[in-house]
C-alpha cells in the first residue's frame, strides 16, 4: 500500500533566509522577507504558513466575490433613496 503525504514536498521547500546573488531575485527575496517579518510569518513552519495564506486567500476572495457581485445591486440602490429623499422622485420597488 501506497501513502501519498505532503511531507517530502514541504522538506523540498527551499525558502532560505539568505540573500541571493541576483538583483532580481534578490528584490523578490527582499519583498518576502519583509511580508513574512511584518505579519510574524516568518516564525511558522512552512505547512503552517501555507495553511494561513491560504485561509488569508480564500478570506480575500470571498470579500472580492461579494463586492463585485452585491455593491454595483447596492450602489444603484442608494442612488434610488437618495433620489427619493433629496427629489422626492421614486419608484414602488422600495
Amino acid at each position: 500500500m501506497v501513502v501519498h503525504t505532503t511531507r517530502p514536498w514541504l522538506r523540498r521547500l527551499d525558502l532560505t533566509y539568505t540573500p541571493p546573488q541576483n538583483r532580481v531575485t534578490r528584490f523578490f527575496w527582499a519583498q518576502r522577507m519583509r511580508f513574512e517579518c511584518s505579519y510574524a510569518l516568518s516564525m511558522l513552519e512552512p505547512w503552517e504558513k501555507i495553511l494561513v495564506l491560504g485561509l488569508l486567500f480564500a478570506l480575500w476572495y470571498s470579500v472580492v466575490t461579494g463586492a463585485v457581485k452585491y455593491l454595483p445591486h447596492h450602489i444603484d440602490f442608494l442612488r434610488q433613496r437618495a433620489a427619493y429623499y433629496l427629489e422626492g422622485v421614486g419608484s414602488d420597488e422600495l
